[in-house]
């Protein structure tokens, strides 16, 4: 195996690792707010709450094809690793206090 195939391999152990923090994170919050308040509130918002998921998808989309389409060439750059970059940096500023200071140059490094 040569170093770029270690590389990924790490890279793919570091995303297992992330997404079991996240999903560690989201229980917390959900136990931390009460799980009935979530769903309340998801009732509340009844089937706005589909629609801003979904909105919240398609604008993700959107910006991942507008980022490919200012390469000269989008083939260099697959969607698919294009859309994990967007993912991953939104929510790295997300969860700091460094906002997009963090945001937008982690999708370079992450792409």
């Amino acid at each position: 195996m040569n170093n770029s195939g270690r590389g990924r391999h790490h890279l793919g152990i570091a995303a297992i690792a992330a997404s079991g923090a996240g999903a560690l994170l989201l229980v917390w919050t959900i136990r931390a707010a009460g799980a009935a308040a979530v769903l309340q509130g998801i009732r509340r918002l009844g089937p706005g709450f589909i629609i801003v998921c979904a909105l919240g998808g398609i604008r993700g989309i959107l910006r991942t094809v507008a980022w490919r389409l200012c390469l000269d060439d989008a083939s260099l750059l697959k969607f698919r690793r294009a859309f994990s970059a967007y993912l991953a940096g939104g929510a790295l500023g997300n969860i700091t206090p460094f906002g997009w200071l963090i945001s937008e140059p982690s999708k370079i490094v992450l792409v």
